[in-house]
């Protein structure tokens, strides 16, 4: 049975505002609704500029290339020109740095940049060289850019050999290896000007990785200011008469899923989720709305940051405390609505929602939602948690699993193909792109609702709390110049047991590294509050063993002790330790996750180092002659100011 929220807001609850501060905000809005339209008049100029003149990979980089302009002219108001980052423009538009480098350069020639290169002294004391980029008048009408010579597409021409003429036509000829048949296939007219015009996408065929493209600059300028990138209720209506309701709602779902890795729920196979992308993008977002797939994320930033909570109950009795919930936070100010799953295998199953206007850090969130709802601390399944990679179905999506057969004391399950229902305090009930849609034009959870913080930690363990665990490794992110740095042998290739496992590869893994080392990357990057909830005396409950009263002593360096332990289960550990019981995972998973993400850590501080001849401490002492002659050829490469292109090495890890 849906469950429905007989509640409506009171729009003027709360509203102290003086008629002073409704005309400010009037006015603010006004202003940002020019700008919106002022933005999208020119992003529509620039895609009627035909190809001859700007490609597709052209206005892919503009908008990016504009926008970080932008943000750098607000902090130095007073400079011509601006550094700019190739790779850091190639990530935010999913070109290459090549393909970026040499864009710049043709946008340069068509009159809509001037771009220098200067030598600057880094911090270490090395020389290096810095693009720097002064925006042209022309780029502000892009119908005023004019290429040098006409852009042309169709490849190599193939003219004539006897008349020299170019219109001709494409013809194969294969031969049989076994009966010695020979046959001839026409694949096509050969017409330069078509073949042109057929190369290149429309300037609306562009428009997804164009949206795409705003999504991530807008997540990069967020770093600089509060909550930049995301569509807040004034924004989203001063877009409204600009944007399709389509578009708006899927910008809104791909800002909401975070940078994390992205999940898919199968339609066909046993396993309920498998892992779809390292990122969720615009086309991914339009395919979860309209049913085709469904799909989920971490709901959060790598800074812990986020658009929304939720909190899931598996049976209907959770579900109705979740339904009360949503009303009570709803009277604080919040914004919440409550999804109801047509799961088979847990019937009665709800998530409750609670949506914020722009990025609010995730703990402090939850600190605050607990402080108005306690009883949601019962729940074990929320998010986003700091340090669980384990993604959330995303709301708005159709819920499709084939039929399972009785399985390990698992009874059958009947196929399911339904769409989720979201229910509003208003009594309305929608699914799928609706449900997006009106979250994008109501007023959400504003950011200074959020008002708690995480218990702080203060105490350290005496003599008697010690927990008896060997001396824990450091790791430095501190970066080294590789100048002055040391090659040294990693002491994992000489463990017996990192040789036993990885010793035939030795000479071909760029990194070697045990248990030990793996073990202490994720205290590193892992807080001990966000795993447990502490209470304001520092103590969390035993999740693991369904504690009702908090008997676990939480320490600031990231150790704990649990005073309740009667022999079932460890009486203390770390990080690691905590996380594994709180998620009921092996140690070696956990690690073997763990010790994939180092790999791909230092092939990127490979390609950084390569560049500004840095790296981080950790990495040297890992970093094995393979990894070392791959650091050297990457170097050569650039030093020959050749395009560097990496491939698959180094992909074993050592845990």
């Amino acid at each position: 049975m849906a469950h429905s929220i007989p509640y409506t807001l009171d729009a003027d609850a709360g509203n102290a505002a003086t008629a002073n501060g409704y005309q400010a905000e009037l006015t603010r809005l006004r202003d940002e609704n020019r700008q919106l339209k002022a933005q999208l008049a020119w992003q529509r100029a620039l895609w009627r500029v035909p190809h001859t003149t700007l490609g597709a990979a052209d206005k892919v980089l503009l908008p990016a290339l504009c926008d970080m302009l932008t943000e750098q002219a607000k902090r130095q108001p007073d400079a011509t020109d601006y550094a700019v980052y190739v790779p850091k423009l190639a990530q935010a538009t999913g070109l290459s740095p090549s393909t970026v480098s040499s864009r710049l350069q043709h946008i340069e020639a068509c009159k809509g940049i001037e771009r220098r290169h200067v030598t600057v002294t880094t911090s270490t004391g090395e020389r290096g060289t810095q693009l720097r980029i002064r925006r042209l008048a022309a780029l502000d009408t892009p119908a005023q850019l004019v290429a040098p010579e006409p852009r042309t597409h169709g490849g190599k021409r193939i003219a004539c050999a006897k008349c020299h003429g170019t219109n001709v036509k494409v013809t194969t000829v294969s031969e049989c290896r076994s009966c010695g048949h020979v046959s001839t296939n026409r694949l096509q007219d050969y017409e330069p000007d078509a073949a042109a015009a057929a190369s290149e996408p429309s300037p609306q065929a562009t428009t997804d990785k164009q949206l795409a493209c705003q999504v991530n600059n807008q997540q990069e300028a967020s770093e600089h200011t509060n909550g930049g990138g995301v569509l807040a209720h004034a924004e989203t209506a001063a877009l409204l008469d600009e944007t399709t309701d389509t578009q708006l709602a899927c910008r809104f779902l791909a800002q909401l899923a975070g940078d994390g890795k992205v999940i898919e729920q199968q339609r066909r196979k046993t396993a309920k989720y498998l892992p779809a992308g390292d990122m969720f993008t615009l086309a991914m977002a339009s395919q979860h709305l309209d049913g085709t797939h469904t799909y989920g994320t971490t709901l959060q930033r790598a800074d812990g940051r986020t658009l929304a909570l939720c909190v899931e109950s598996d049976d209907k009795a959770g579900t109705d405390v979740l339904a009360a919930a949503a009303l009570q936070l709803v009277e604080t100010g919040a914004y919440a609505t409550l999804e109801t799953s047509p799961s088979a295998h847990h019937p009665g199953g709800g998530v409750l929602w609670l949506w914020f206007d722009e990025l609010v850090h995730a703990a402090a969130a939850r600190a605050t939602l607990l402080h108005h709802a306690p009883q949601l601390a019962a729940f074990v399944e929320y998010w986003p948690q700091y340090g669980n990679g384990r993604g959330r179905r995303l709301p708005g999506g159709r819920y499709v699993r084939p039929a399972l057969p009785a399985l390990d004391g698992k009874p059958a399950q009947p196929a399911v193909d339904a769409w989720c229902e979201t229910h509003f305090v208003t009594g309305e009930m929608l699914t799928g792109i609706n449900v997006l849609q009106r979250v994008a034009r109501d007023e959400r959870t504003p950011a200074a609702w959020v008002t708690e913080q995480p218990a702080q930690l203060v105490e350290t363990p005496t003599n008697a709390d010690a927990v008896d665990t060997s001396p824990c490794l450091v790791i430095s992110t501190e970066r080294v110049p590789l100048a002055t740095a040391t090659r040294r042998r990693p002491a994992a290739l000489d463990d017996a047991v990192w040789q036993a496992k990885y010793g035939a590869t030795a000479a071909t893994v760029w990194q070697a590294f045990d248990e030990a080392f793996a073990a202490a990357w994720f205290n590193e990057r892992h807080r001990l509050t966000d795993i447990l909830d502490a209470n304001a005396k520092g103590y969390a409950r035993a999740t693991w063993r369904d504690e009702r009263t908090a008997s676990v002593k939480l320490y600031v360096d990231g150790s704990w002790r649990d005073y309740g332990n009667a022999g079932d289960g460890p009486a203390h550990g770390d990080v690691l330790d905590a996380y594994c019981l709180v998620h009921g995972k092996a140690k070696a998973t956990v690690l073997a996750d763990v010790a994939r993400g180092i790999v791909q850590e230092v092939r990127q501080a490979l390609e950084t180092a390569a560049c500004d001849g840095a790296v981080p401490a950790w990495l040297l002492d890992i970093l094995t002659e393979a990894g070392w002659r791959h650091y050297d050829a990457l170097r050569a490469k650039r030093d020959s100011q050749q395009p560097i292109r990496f491939g698959r090495g180094g992909v074993r890890h050592g845990a």
